[in-house]
């Protein structure tokens, strides 16, 4: 019998054919079995009226196997969000050797359109300098092709800083500023009811708001929700902090201790590269003492 082929009538047990030896007309079998054994039995992976995949469900190898194995060859899903992004900054240019003056190069666009992809989503890049109305445009073409925006920079009160006021003048901000270190410029706000998160133009600030604040937004429109992976590890060393504010600091974990990385810079993506997890200081908290167990979240349980 093939592998796969029905059970002829009055059989219960299948004998693998290398455990059998056939000489004319005879078969020897070489092994014994029980009744049931190598056969799969209608059903055995679910039944009827069974449900097969529950709404909020990732669709990864398996469970595309299962939707097929059930007999559907079409099933509704929530489609990947359509995120326009806006790279704010005159000063801003696009990777290049020789920098003239006061040119930054734009890494947060490649940081911001690899966070986004990170969430499932489809992200659409822009860039503008810090002119209001260049930015006012932007915001408006984007929210009438897009599901969602997220911008960069001009997000502090200074000369320049454009965005949060572009916001206010088509919609409403409901936040400007939290206490979050680093990452306290942080913006938001709904306009033609569709959600605007304002980002820090610093890097690693910007990556912080980001997986505080936008990551699981943007699973949610797809119907995707998780609980974050908080683990518990040993301080190696002090590490100090104020209180009334939330503090994400980079960190790498080595075994049952995490070490804080000295460096604090909101702009120093190196630092990024060099942790792999968030040591979490709740706004309760005035440190964390050398040995003490802290929160900490791991990088890679971000990603969807």
């Amino acid at each position: 019998i093939a592998t796969g082929a029905p059970i002829p009538a009055g059989a219960n047990a299948v004998v693998m054919e290398e455990y059998t030896h056939e000489k004319d007309d005879t078969i020897t079998v070489e092994t014994s079995v029980v009744p049931g054994e190598n056969i799969s039995p209608a059903g055995e992976d679910f039944k009827q009226g069974e449900v097969v995949l529950k709404k909020g469900r990732l669709l990864g190898p398996a469970e595309l196997a299962l939707i097929a194995s059930a007999g559907y060859d079409r099933v509704k899903v929530f489609k990947k969000p359509k995120i326009g992004v806006i790279i704010t900054g005159s000063e801003l240019v696009m990777p290049k050797n020789d920098i003239e003056g006061a040119e930054v190069i734009n890494s947060n666009h490649f940081t911001i359109k690899a966070m986004v992809e990170s969430c499932l989503a489809t992200p659409e890049m822009f860039h503008s300098i810090d002119n209001a109305q260049q930015v006012e445009n932007l915001f408006m073409d984007i929210l009438n092709k897009y599901d969602a925006l997220i911008t960069t920079g001009g997000t502090a009160i200074s000369k320049g800083d454009v965005v949060v006021d572009v916001a206010q003048k088509l919609g409403e901000v409901s936040i400007h500023g939290v206490s979050l270190r680093p990452g306290k410029p942080f913006g938001f706000a709904q306009i033609q009811g569709k959600p605007v998160f304002m980002l820090s133009g610093f890097p690693v600030a910007a990556m912080v708001q980001f997986d505080v604040f936008v990551r699981e937004a943007i699973l949610k429109m797809q119907g995707l929700s998780r609980d974050l992976l908080v683990i518990r590890k040993k301080a190696a060393r002090k590490i100090p902090s104020t209180l009334g504010r939330t503090d994400y600091i980079r960190a790498k974990i080595e075994g049952p201790l995490v070490h804080p990385l000295k460096t604090k810079g909101s702009g120093i993506i190196k630092s990024m590269v060099d942790s792999d997890s968030y040591i979490i200081i709740p706004e309760n908290l005035e440190g964390i003492e050398e040995g003490e167990e802290c929160q900490v979240l791991p990088y890679h349980s971000l990603k969807a």
